[in-house]
């Protein structure tokens, strides 16, 4: 596997993960369809794998589980305008994309790694 970008360490790709996840969370929040939070996670998945791929499950974990902890801390915190539910446990879906995205995200990495010096 080659190596990450310089500059780039694990606590920027937690800082990343996290913003990514946050904007996920946002972008659901504020959807009725659960479409553009999909394109979200895939989108930031892939380029977390793609930077970070050494630890991709992680990535993965983070993005899909802000989802789920988003839709319930929200309404706890005030920030939508909704009475508090419980856990809605179906949240859990959010995790196939995110983890499509990232695993793409270093599968595109290994292939770019493979390429000829002069390519």
């Amino acid at each position: 596997m080659t190596r990450t970008p310089p500059g780039w360490d694990d606590a920027s790709a937690w800082i990343a993960a996290l913003a990514v996840g946050g904007f996920a969370v946002h972008v659901d929040l504020h959807n009725d369809e659960v479409q553009a939070a999909v394109l979200v996670l895939l989108v930031g998945g892939g380029l977390l794998g793609l930077l970070a791929p050494h630890r991709a499950w992680r990535w993965a974990l983070v993005l899909g589980l802000s989802i789920i902890l988003g839709d319930y801390a929200a309404p706890q915190l005030h920030l939508i305008a909704r009475a508090p539910e419980p856990i809605n446990w179906g949240s859990l879906v959010a995790l196939i994309p995110a983890f499509i995205g990232t695993y793409v995200g270093v599968a595109v990495r290994s292939m770019l790694a493979s390429l000829p010096a002069g390519f």
